[in-house]
C-alpha cells in the first residue's frame, strides 16, 4: 500500500508536470427563453422557420441538461442502429478522414493521448448538429475494453435512470473484427465535451464563489464514480474532468447516506471521464488518493509554465486544508464511509454545499 508522503510525492510530480488543455473550450451563444420544443419535436419539421425557433427554443439552450442529454442519446443511437457493432473504419472522401458505412463520418482530429488513442469530431448524416459528437479510436487492449465497459455502465445505469449529470455519455461501441490497422479497431463515439478542467481553472480563479462551486462539483463527480460504479479512477488530473456549458437555474440536491445537500447551478457541468486505468475498489487508501489527487489542478501552479497563475492567498489556504484533511484520513486503518467522510468535513464546514432547502431545487440525485 502507498505511504502519506508517496501521495504527496505523487501529488507533487503532477503539479510540476503541469496539464494542458486538450478540449475545444468554445462556448454556446446565449438565447431568449421561448417554450419547450425536444428533439423528437424536432425531427418532424423541415420548414426554415421552424429550424429557426428550434435554435430559439429551450431544448437549444438547455441542451445540456440531463434530460435533453438523454433525450439526444435516444435519438443518436436510433441514427446508429444500422451500423452493427463489428463493423470497421473506411476512408472518408478527405485525407486523414473515415467513415463507417458512409453514416459515421470522422472529420477532423481533435486530439491525441500518445499512442494509446486518438479523438476525432464527428458528424452523422441526416442529423441537426446541436450537439457535438467526438470518436475515440483505440487498440483493442485490456485498459480500452475496460474503459468500454464501465462507460457502457455509465449509460446504461448512470445516465439513462438520471443518477447523476457528472459523466459523459458514450452513444455507441464498434469493434472491428477485419484486418485493418490495430490502431483503428476500437471506436466509441461519444458527446464532446466543451472543455476539460485544466483548460478552465485559469478563467475561474478570480470568482472565489464558482472556483469552489467547481470544485465541490468535481469531489462530488468523484464521489459519485466511485460510489455507482464501485471502481477507483486512478488517472485522476484535470485533462479527465470535462464541462458542458450549463444554463440551468436553481440549486441541485444531492441525497447520500440520510444526508442532503444542495448545490447551486452555475454556468458549467463538471464530469469524469476516461477510465482506462479504473479498477475495483479495494480499500478506502485509494479512494482517498482519488480525492487528494485533484488539488494539483486547483492550485494551478506549474514549474515548467513562468505563465501560470495562482490562486488568491485564500484559496490556497483553504485547499492545503483541504489537503491536510484527506491526508490525515489516508493514514486512518478504521472504517469508515469515504464520501460521507468528504461531506462532512470538506463539502459542508467550507460552505461549498449547502444544507438548507433553497426554493428553487431543479433535480435531485441520489447516490
Amino acid at each position: 500500500m502507498s505511504s502519506v508522503k508517496e501521495v504527496k510525492d505523487n501529488i507533487n510530480k503532477k503539479i510540476k508536470s503541469g496539464r494542458s488543455s486538450r478540449s475545444n473550450s468554445s462556448r454556446s451563444s446565449n438565447s431568449s427563453k421561448s417554450k419547450s420544443l425536444f428533439v423528437q419535436d424536432f425531427l418532424q419539421e423541415t420548414d426554415i422557420k421552424k429550424i429557426q425557433r428550434f435554435l430559439r427554443s429551450k431544448l437549444f439552450i438547455d441542451k445540456n441538461s440531463l434530460d435533453n442529454r438523454v433525450k439526444y442519446l435516444n435519438y443518436i443511437q436510433n441514427k446508429l442502429k444500422s451500423i452493427k457493432d463489428n463493423d470497421c473504419l473506411e476512408p472518408g472522401k478527405l485525407t486523414d478522414t473515415f467513415t463507417v458505412k458512409n453514416i459515421l463520418h470522422l472529420e477532423k482530429l481533435f486530439s491525441s493521448k500518445g499512442t494509446n488513442s486518438i479523438i476525432y469530431k464527428t458528424s452523422i448524416s441526416k442529423i441537426f448538429g446541436t450537439f457535438p459528437i467526438a470518436t475515440k479510436v483505440m487498440k483493442i487492449t485490456a485498459d480500452n475494453m475496460n474503459e468500454i465497459k464501465i462507460m457502457e455502465m455509465v449509460r446504461d445505469k448512470i445516465i439513462i435512470p438520471k443518477r447523476s449529470k457528472h459523466f459523459p455519455i458514450m452513444y455507441k461501441t464498434i469493434k472491428c473484427d477485419k484486418n485493418i490497422s490495430e490502431n483503428h479497431k476500437l471506436l466509441s463515439i461519444n458527446e464532446l465535451a466543451n472543455g476539460d478542467l485544466s483548460g478552465l481553472i485559469p478563467n475561474i480563479l478570480e470568482d472565489t464563489k464558482l472556483f469552489f462551486n467547481i470544485f465541490a462539483q468535481t469531489l462530488i463527480a468523484i464521489g459519485s464514480f466511485h460510489i455507482l460504479t464501485n471502481n477507483l479512477h486512478k488517472d485522476i488530473h484535470g485533462g479527465n474532468f470535462l464541462w458542458h456549458n450549463n444554463n440551468e437555474k436553481g440549486y441541485y440536491e444531492y441525497i447520500y447516506n440520510g444526508i442532503s445537500f444542495y448545490l447551486k447551478a452555475c454556468n458549467y457541468n463538471i464530469m469524469i471521464y476516461d477510465y482506462s486505468y479504473a479498477t475495483e475498489i479495494t480499500g478506502k487508501k485509494e479512494q482517498i488518493a482519488d480525492y487528494s489527487e485533484i488539488i494539483p489542478t486547483f492550485l494551478n501552479e506549474s514549474f515548467s509554465n513562468s505563465n501560470s497563475v495562482s490562486p488568491s492567498t485564500e484559496i490556497k489556504d483553504k485547499l492545503n486544508s483541504i489537503l491536510d484533511i484527506l491526508m490525515k484520513k489516508y493514514a486512518d486503518k478504521t472504517d469508515y464511509d469515504v464520501f460521507l467522510y468528504i461531506i462532512e468535513n470538506i463539502l459542508i464546514p467550507f460552505n461549498v454545499v449547502e444544507t438548507r432547502k433553497p426554493t428553487k431545487v431543479i433535480k435531485t440525485y441520489r447516490l
